[in-house]
Order: structure tokens, then C-alpha cells, then sequence
């Protein structure tokens, strides 16, 4: 019997052995699924405080600000936690099936990142 591999539970209770997600892009809507983040952490900047810096392994989404729903950009993490603010990182680098190699993009590009398991 083959082996299966060793899952670890995450917050919440996930798994974060089979965690993508999924990249929609801004003007054209085209969808990138099976996607695996590479950048370590988001840095949010929120107007109550010092900037937040998030692990990806606890972001569950990113929307990127998009008039008139989003005034700012957002980010939720597994636990239900949300901050509003602008997104620091100016990049996300990610790998995805069906590509070469990974590929960075700037934010501006993008509509909004979102993970499951």
C-alpha cells in the first residue's frame, strides 16, 4: 500500500498540504486556477496602525482595490480577520500548472487572489 503523504492541519483546522488558489486578472477576467503563491507574507498597510504583515499561508483572500465595491484594497485571513488598507507588496510571484516557470506580476494587474484547500 502506498504511503500517503503527511498532512499538517492549519488554522481553522485546514489542511496546508493541498492549499491553492486561484488568480482573477484585472481588465482581461481571465482566470488562473491551481495556482501556488510563492511570495512568504503580505504586508498590509492600514490607516489604525503599523503596517500588518500576514503569513500566505493564513491569507485566505486578497481583493485589490476595485471601484466602487473595494474603496481599498482588502485582505481576510483563514481566521475571519480583515484588513483594509493598501497592499504593500507591489509583485506576486506564483507558479501554476500548465506554465513553464514561475511568473511575477504587479498588483495593478490583478483583481483578486483566492485560496482553498
Amino acid at each position: 500500500m502506498k504511503k500517503q503523504p503527511t498532512r499538517r492541519r492549519g488554522q481553522g483546522g485546514q489542511s496546508s498540504a493541498a492549499r491553492t488558489a486561484v488568480v482573477i486578472f484585472r481588465d482581461t477576467g481571465q482566470v488562473l486556477n491551481d495556482v501556488t503563491v510563492l511570495d512568504k507574507a503580505f504586508t498590509v498597510e492600514i490607516p489604525d496602525g503599523e503596517p500588518v504583515e500576514v503569513p500566505t499561508p493564513k491569507v485566505k483572500t486578497i481583493v485589490y482595490k476595485n471601484l466602487p465595491a473595494y474603496q481599498t484594497d482588502m485582505l481576510r485571513t483563514i481566521s475571519g480577520s480583515e484588513f483594509n488598507g493598501v497592499v504593500l507588496n507591489e509583485t506576486v510571484t506564483f507558479q501554476a500548472k500548465g506554465l513553464a516557470k514561475p511568473v511575477s506580476y504587479p498588483k495593478e494587474k490583478l483583481l483578486s487572489i483566492v485560496w482553498w484547500y
